[in-house]
């Protein structure tokens, strides 16, 4: 028996994943997204066997997650350029400018 498409646990499951990679990204801590990528296509796969009707209210849900990784994209490059700026600076030979 195939298992019923179950888009909201998903959608609850993603949430939680980018705030926790969100506060870990703030801390400078190493992240693997690899399974929120596996639970985001699993979210795709669900959505796309539910009949039009069933799927367009998700329309929303989709845009707020898009909105979301636009801003983990954000914490992560303005984590990887502080992280960036302290390597240069401890790379910097005492007594010259930085």
């Amino acid at each position: 028996m195939q298992q019923r498409p179950d888009p909201d646990s998903l959608i609850r499951l993603i949430r939680a994943s980018m705030e926790d990679l969100q506060v870990r990204a703030r801390q400078g801590d190493r992240i693997d997204m690899s399974a929120l990528s596996h639970d985001i296509g699993a979210l795709c796969e669900q959505l796309a066997v539910l009949p039009s009707e069933t799927a367009e209210p998700y329309a929303g849900e989709l845009e707020d997650l898009v909105a979301a990784l636009d801003g983990l994209e954000a914490q992560l490059k303005e984590t990887h350029g502080e992280l960036t700026r302290r390597l240069e600076a401890l790379a910097q030979p005492e007594g010259e400018p930085g």
